[in-house]
C-alpha cells in the first residue's frame, strides 16, 4: 500500500461508546451501523459479514539475513540494496525475487536504511516489504517480510478506473457522498487463506456527512472476478502568544508558548511548521485562527496548536524535524462537526471533535494530540498495516509517542493512562498501558492475540512493553520493572522504538519482528548490554521473544500419555465453539517419539488456528482453513486450538501413535 494512502485511526474512542441506532442505519453520534463505529471496527471481507479485523497477511514469511551476510557496497546504495535484497530473498526461498526502492534515508544511528517492496512482473506484492541496512562501506543485512512463491495470472478483466466507484457504491449505496484523496493501485494480494490474487487496492476519504462518520475506506477487489476480497476503515480514528487551555478536569494556560506569526496588523496560527484551522462545528475547509493581539481565547484551538508544537519538540529530541523528517507542516482542524467524540488523522491533517457526554474537547490532552500526529509518523516510515499484529503495533506506537510527549512536556502530571485528561468520568481513560486488561478489552500478552482483535486492543502488548521498559530504564540498576518512571527513563526507552519504526519495521512487522527491530535499533544506537537486556526482558514480560531467546513451552490444559489415540476439536464433527482456546500435550512413552497425523481439518480460514509445537516451544506449524497440517513427530507435541468470536466449522480430527 502506498504510504500516502494509508489513513490510520487515532484513538478508537467510538469503540468505547454505546450508540443508538436510528431507522436509516445510522447512529445519533454519526456512526454507521454497518459493522463499524466511527471507522474503527477494522476489516470486513465479502464473506465476512461479522466484521472481523485483518487484511490478509498469510503467505508472507519473515526474512532476516543476520549479521554474517555483510558485503562491500558501491556509491549507488539504491542499486546495491535492490541486488542485495534479491540475493538474500533467493536464499530464503523466494522464486525470481525482484524489488522496487521506496526510500533511502540516514537514521539517527548514522546507518543508511533502504526501504523496498517485493514485486512480481512489475506489480507490488501487498505487505511484502523489506529494509536493507548499510554503513558507508558495507551492506549490513536485510530485514522484513517476503512472499516465497508468487504464481498468479496477471491478466486483469476489471478496468482500474471502475474500482473506486464500486467501493463507494459498496459503502454508501445510492447515496451521493463527497470523497477525496481517491487512489487505486494494482497489487498482488495474498488473502487470509494464502490464496494469491491479482487485485486492485482502492482508498478514499469521506468527511462526516448524512449521518456517515468520517472514514478512510480501503477496498481490495480481485482484478479478474471483481470479487471484494477485503475492506477496512483505516482512519485512526514566530511570535509567542498566550491564552487559556485545558478543560474542567485539567486546566492549564498557555503563557508565551503558542507559535504564531504577524498578519494584517494582527497574528495568525500559521507558521512554516504548523497551521491550525477553526472548522466552527462544520466539516468544511475551516478558517485560519487570528487575533488582533497575542492573546488567543479559544482553549481547544490553543491546545491543538500548542500540543502540536510540543509534539514536534519531542520529535526533535530523537532527530526528526517533523513526521517525514522533511519539514512536513502539521495541520490541525479543530471544532469538527457537532458533538463529535473522536479525533483522527486522515493522511494529511489532524482533526479534533469537541466531545459531548463522554469527553471534553479532544485536543485538550498532549498524549491524544501526539498520538494523532504519530500516526502520520508511522505512515511516513514503517507504514504498519492497520490489522493483526502490525495494527496493534501501529496503535501502540502512537500511544507510546503520546506518553513520551506527556512525560517530556507535563512531567508533573504524567502517567501511563491514555486520554485520562479529556475523559469526563473520574479515574477513567481510553487505555491503561501498564495494565491493559483493565479496560476489559485489551490484551497484555502476545499469547492472547487473535487475528480478529481490534488494533486498539492488541496495542496492549507494545503498550505494556513500553511501560515495563520505561520503568526499568528509570531504575539505577536497569532491572526494576516496578520503579517509578522518570522522563529520562521514558526518553531512553522511546529512542529505541522511534528508530525501530523509522528504519527497522515494515508494513507487516509482527510482535516478534518488532522486538528484534527495537533490539537492532538499540544496538545501532550503542545501548549497553544492560540496556539491551532491559528491552528484551520487557518484551518477555508480554510474551514476546527475540534475538535468540526461545519462548518457553506453553502450559498444558490437558496431557495425554497413552501410546496411541485420537484427538479432536470440541463437538467434532459438529461445529466447535467460539472464543475457545485449549492446549493439549501428547507425551510419548519413555525412549519413544509421538507422531501426530490429521485425518480431517475444517476451520475458519485466517481466524481459527491449530498450532503445533514441540517441547522446546518451537512452532512446527500453524494452520487454518481446509488444508490438513503435515504430520509431525516429536518427544512431546503441543496441540493449541484457538477460535475467534464468530463463525465456525466442523473442526478437525487427528490420530497419534508412538514409535
Amino acid at each position: 500500500m502506498n504510504a500516502a494512502t494509508r489513513k490510520l485511526s487515532l484513538i478508537g474512542i467510538a469503540a468505547l461508546l454505546t450508540h443508538c441506532a436510528s431507522a436509516d442505519g445510522t447512529s445519533q453520534s454519526g456512526a454507521s451501523t454497518d459493522g463499524t463505529e466511527n471507522g474503527i471496527a477494522g476489516d470486513k471481507t465479502a464473506t465476512d459479514a461479522e466484521g472481523k479485523a485483518g487484511d490478509g497477511r498469510n503467505g508472507l514469511t519473515e526474512i532476516n539475513s543476520g549479521s554474517t551476510q555483510r558485503i562491500a557496497r558501491s556509491s549507488d546504495i539504491a542499486a546495491d540494496a535492490k541486488a542485495y535484497a534479491a540475493r538474500q530473498a533467493a536464499k530464503a526461498g523466494v522464486s525470481n525475487p525482484a524489488f522496487v526502492v521506496n526510500s533511502v534515508t540516514k537514521g539517527i544511528d548514522g546507518v543508511q536504511h533502504v526501504r523496498l517492496t517485493q514485486t512480481h512482473n512489475g506489480v507490488k506484492v501487498y505487505g511484502a516489504d523489506v529494509v536493507v541496512h548499510a554503513d558507508e562501506s558495507e551492506l549490513l543485512n536485510v530485514t522484513g517480510t517476503v512472499a516465497l512463491q508468487v504464481n498468479v495470472d496477471m491478466s486483469a478483466s476489471i478496468a482500474k478506473g471502475t474500482v473506486v466507484d464500486s467501493a463507494k457504491t459498496e459503502r454508501f449505496g445510492a447515496r451521493t457522498v463527497a470523497t477525496q484523496d481517491e487512489s487505486t493501485e494494482q497489487v498482488v494480494y495474498i488473502d487470509a487463506a494464502g490464496v494469491q490474487h491479482l487485485a486492485y487496492h482502492s482508498a478514499f476519504f469521506n468527511e462526516a456527512d448524512q449521518g456517515i462518520a468520517p472514514a478512510r475506506w480501503n477496498h481490495i477487489y480481485d482484478a479478474q472476478s471483481g470479487k471484494l476480497l477485503a475492506r477496512w476503515n483505516g482512519i485512526d480514528s514566530l511570535s509567542q502568544a498566550s491564552g487559556p487551555g485545558g478543560n474542567a478536569k485539567y486546566n492549564h494556560p498557555w503563557v508565551d508558548q503558542l507559535d504564531v506569526e504577524s498578519k494584517s496588523g494582527g497574528y495568525v496560527m500559521t507558521t512554516a511548521a504548523q497551521k491550525t484551522l477553526d472548522l466552527k462545528n462544520t466539516t468544511g475547509a475551516g478558517s485560519e485562527v487570528t487575533s488582533t493581539s497575542l492573546q488567543f481565547t479559544d482553549a481547544p484551538v490553543n491546545d491543538a496548536h500548542g500540543y502540536a508544537e510540543a509534539t514536534l519538540g519531542v520529535m526533535k529530541l530523537f532527530g526528526f524535524n517533523s513526521i517525514d523528517n522533511q519539514g512536513f507542516q502539521i495541520v490541525s482542524r479543530v471544532h469538527y462537526s457537532r458533538n463529535y467524540e473522536n479525533a483522527f488523522w486522515n493522511g494529511s491533517t489532524m482533526t479534533y471533535g469537541d466531545g459531548a457526554s463522554t469527553f471534553y474537547p479532544l485536543s485538550g490532552a498532549v498524549d491524544v494530540v501526539a498520538h494523532e500526529i504519530h500516526h502520520g509518523f508511522t505512515e511516513k516510515h514503517s507504514g504498519l498495516a492497520y490489522s493483526g499484529e502490525p495494527g496493534g503495533l501501529n496503535e501502540g506506537f502512537s500511544d507510546i509517542a503520546g506518553k513520551i510527549a506527556e512525560f517530556m512536556y507535563e512531567p508533573e502530571s504524567a502517567n501511563f493512562d491514555v486520554g485520562a485528561k479529556i475523559y469526563k468520568a473520574a479515574g477513567a481513560a481510553l487505555r491503561y498501558m501498564c495494565n491493559p486488561t483493565k479496560d476489559g478489552r485489551s490484551i497484555d500478552n502476545a499469547a492472547n492475540m487473535t487475528s480478529s482483535l481490534d488494533p486498539h486492543y492488541s496495542s496492549g502488548v507494545p503498550n505494556k512493553w513500553f511501560c515495563q521498559a520505561s520503568k526499568r530504564f528509570s531504575s539505577p540498576t536497569l532491572d526494576d520493572a516496578n520503579a517509578t518512571a522518570t522522563p529520562d527513563g521514558v526518553k531512553r526507552a522511546g529512542q529505541a522504538i522511534y528508530l525501530a519504526n523509522a528504519n527497522y519495521w515494515t508494513s507487516s512487522t509482527s510482535f516478534t519482528q518488532a522486538c528484534q527491530g527495537t533490539i537492532d535499533a538499540a544496538r545501532s544506537l550503542q545501548y549497553t548490554d544492560a540496556e539491551i537486556k532491559a528491552l528484551k526482558d520487557s518484551w518477555k514480560d508480554v510474551g514476546v521473544f527475540c534475538d535468540g531467546d526461545a519462548a518457553p513451552p506453553p502450559p498444558c490444559d490437558e496431557t495425554l500419555t497413552d501410546a496411541s489415540g485420537t484427538i479432536t476439536s470440541p463437538n467434532y464433527p459438529n461445529v466447535y465453539p467460539n472464543s475457545y482456546k485449549k492446549t493439549t500435550c501428547i507425551d510419548a512413552p519413555a525412549g519413544q517419539k509421538v507422531t501426530l497425523t490429521f485425518t480431517d481439518f475444517q476451520t475458519e480460514a485466517g481466524y481459527d488456528y491449530v498450532t503445533l509445537k514441540d517441547k522446546t516451544g518451537a512452532v512446527l506449524s500453524k494452520t487454518a482453513g481446509s488444508t490438513k497440517p503435515a504430520a509431525v513427530t516429536a518427544d512431546r507435541v503441543y496441540v493449541i486450538f484457538t477460535t475467534d468470536s464468530s463463525q465456525n466449522k466442523k473442526g478437525w480430527s487427528a490420530n497419534w501413535s508412538s514409535n
